[in-house]
Protein backbone atom coordinates (compact mmCIF):
# COMPACT_ATOMS: atom_id res chain seq x y z
CA UNK A 1 0.00 0.00 0.00
CA UNK A 2 1.73 3.35 -0.99
CA UNK A 3 0.66 6.24 1.07
CA UNK A 4 -0.97 9.99 0.33
CA UNK A 5 2.63 11.32 -0.07
CA UNK A 6 2.56 9.00 -3.52
CA UNK A 7 1.78 11.29 -6.60
CA UNK A 8 2.37 10.58 -9.51
CA UNK A 9 3.00 6.78 -9.34
CA UNK A 10 3.77 5.45 -12.66
CA UNK A 11 5.65 2.28 -12.19
CA UNK A 12 7.33 -0.13 -9.11
CA UNK A 13 9.87 -3.03 -8.47
CA UNK A 14 9.69 -4.36 -5.16
CA UNK A 15 11.56 -7.57 -3.10
CA UNK A 16 9.49 -8.43 0.23
CA UNK A 17 11.15 -11.35 2.23
CA UNK A 18 9.77 -13.80 4.68
CA UNK A 19 10.74 -17.55 5.94
CA UNK A 20 9.92 -20.06 3.54
CA UNK A 21 9.79 -22.27 6.48
CA UNK A 22 6.85 -20.66 7.75
CA UNK A 23 4.48 -19.56 4.73
CA UNK A 24 4.72 -19.44 0.62
CA UNK A 25 3.27 -17.65 -1.80
CA UNK A 26 0.32 -18.38 -3.39
CA UNK A 27 -0.17 -15.69 -5.52
CA UNK A 28 0.44 -11.79 -6.42
CA UNK A 29 -1.86 -9.46 -7.92
CA UNK A 30 -2.19 -5.91 -8.99
CA UNK A 31 -4.17 -3.82 -6.43
CA UNK A 32 -6.89 -1.61 -6.81
CA UNK A 33 -4.59 1.38 -6.89
CA UNK A 34 -3.30 0.09 -10.34
CA UNK A 35 -5.87 -1.18 -11.98
CA UNK A 36 -8.32 1.25 -10.86
CA UNK A 37 -5.85 3.93 -12.81
CA UNK A 38 -7.37 5.08 -16.10
CA UNK A 39 -4.67 3.04 -18.24
CA UNK A 40 -3.62 -0.78 -18.78
CA UNK A 41 -1.05 -1.95 -16.12
CA UNK A 42 1.29 -4.69 -16.15
CA UNK A 43 2.40 -6.86 -12.68
CA UNK A 44 5.01 -9.43 -13.41
CA UNK A 45 5.76 -11.38 -10.35
CA UNK A 46 8.96 -13.05 -9.85
CA UNK A 47 8.20 -16.14 -7.23
CA UNK A 48 8.51 -20.00 -6.90
CA UNK A 49 7.83 -23.06 -4.24
CA UNK A 50 10.23 -22.68 -1.48
CA UNK A 51 11.90 -19.05 -2.22
CA UNK A 52 11.97 -16.84 0.80
CA UNK A 53 11.28 -13.78 -1.15
CA UNK A 54 8.57 -12.54 -3.78
CA UNK A 55 9.74 -9.70 -6.36
CA UNK A 56 7.61 -8.20 -8.57
CA UNK A 57 7.49 -5.10 -11.05
CA UNK A 58 4.52 -3.33 -12.38
CA UNK A 59 3.56 0.12 -13.82
CA UNK A 60 0.65 2.14 -15.03
CA UNK A 61 1.06 2.29 -19.12
CA UNK A 62 0.27 6.04 -19.91
CA UNK A 63 -0.64 7.59 -16.84
CA UNK A 64 -0.16 8.12 -13.20
CA UNK A 65 -1.46 7.24 -10.25
CA UNK A 66 -1.56 8.77 -6.50
CA UNK A 67 -1.89 7.25 -3.35
CA UNK A 68 -2.96 6.34 -1.12
CA UNK A 69 -4.18 2.30 -1.79
CA UNK A 70 -2.68 -1.26 -2.57
CA UNK A 71 -0.84 -1.06 -5.51
CA UNK A 72 -0.17 -5.12 -4.89
CA UNK A 73 -1.82 -8.40 -3.00
CA UNK A 74 0.16 -10.90 -1.69
CA UNK A 75 -1.52 -13.93 -0.85
CA UNK A 76 0.30 -16.18 1.53
CA UNK A 77 -0.48 -19.34 2.67
CA UNK A 78 1.00 -21.09 5.89
CA UNK A 79 2.47 -24.17 5.86
CA UNK A 80 1.14 -27.25 7.31
CA UNK A 81 3.36 -27.13 10.20
CA UNK A 82 6.48 -24.96 10.49
CA UNK A 83 9.93 -26.44 9.44
CA UNK A 84 11.45 -24.82 12.85
CA UNK A 85 10.08 -24.35 16.57
CA UNK A 86 6.14 -24.53 16.77
CA UNK A 87 3.12 -22.70 17.12
CA UNK A 88 2.60 -19.52 17.03
CA UNK A 89 4.89 -19.31 14.01
CA UNK A 90 5.65 -15.56 13.03
CA UNK A 91 7.44 -14.30 10.60
CA UNK A 92 8.95 -10.63 9.51
CA UNK A 93 7.82 -9.66 6.15
CA UNK A 94 11.23 -7.90 5.28
CA UNK A 95 11.54 -5.14 2.35
CA UNK A 96 14.97 -6.03 0.43
CA UNK A 97 14.60 -3.60 -2.17
CA UNK A 98 11.49 -1.22 -2.96
CA UNK A 99 11.52 1.37 -6.07
CA UNK A 100 8.52 3.35 -7.21
CA UNK A 101 8.84 5.75 -10.05
CA UNK A 102 7.32 8.45 -11.59
CA UNK A 103 6.06 9.79 -14.73
CA UNK A 104 9.57 10.93 -15.89
CA UNK A 105 10.75 7.34 -14.49
CA UNK A 106 12.68 9.62 -11.45
CA UNK A 107 12.67 7.45 -7.91
CA UNK A 108 9.83 8.65 -5.66
CA UNK A 109 11.05 8.91 -2.10
CA UNK A 110 10.22 5.71 -0.32
CA UNK A 111 10.14 4.58 3.59
CA UNK A 112 8.67 0.72 4.28
CA UNK A 113 6.94 0.09 7.19
CA UNK A 114 8.03 -3.28 9.02
CA UNK A 115 5.17 -6.09 9.11
CA UNK A 116 4.80 -9.79 9.81
CA UNK A 117 2.99 -12.74 9.65
CA UNK A 118 2.00 -14.46 12.88
CA UNK A 119 0.33 -18.16 12.43
CA UNK A 120 -1.37 -19.56 15.10
CA UNK A 121 -1.75 -23.25 15.98
CA UNK A 122 -4.92 -24.76 13.73
CA UNK A 123 -8.17 -25.69 15.04
CA UNK A 124 -9.48 -28.61 14.64
CA UNK A 125 -13.02 -29.28 13.55
CA UNK A 126 -14.78 -32.31 13.90
CA UNK A 127 -17.04 -34.11 11.27
CA UNK A 128 -20.56 -34.25 12.27
CA UNK A 129 -23.19 -36.24 9.76
CA UNK A 130 -26.48 -34.24 8.69
CA UNK A 131 -28.40 -36.71 11.39
CA UNK A 132 -25.99 -35.84 13.75
CA UNK A 133 -26.44 -31.86 13.30
CA UNK A 134 -30.23 -32.28 13.12
CA UNK A 135 -30.20 -34.44 16.12
CA UNK A 136 -28.27 -31.14 17.73
CA UNK A 137 -31.05 -28.85 16.65
CA UNK A 138 -33.73 -30.72 17.93
CA UNK A 139 -32.22 -30.97 21.58
CA UNK A 140 -32.53 -26.87 21.14
CA UNK A 141 -36.58 -27.58 20.29
CA UNK A 142 -35.22 -26.57 17.04
CA UNK A 143 -36.74 -28.02 13.92
CA UNK A 144 -34.23 -27.34 10.79
CA UNK A 145 -35.58 -27.06 7.18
Amino acid sequence: TVDAAALDLRGFSLVVGFDPGIVEVLSVSAGPQVTGASCPHFLYPFYSTGADSVAFDGATLGCSTNGPGPIVTIVFQALPQPLVGGYPAITPLLWRSAILRDGNNDPLPVICDPGYIEVIRPISVDAASWARTKAGYREEGVTPR
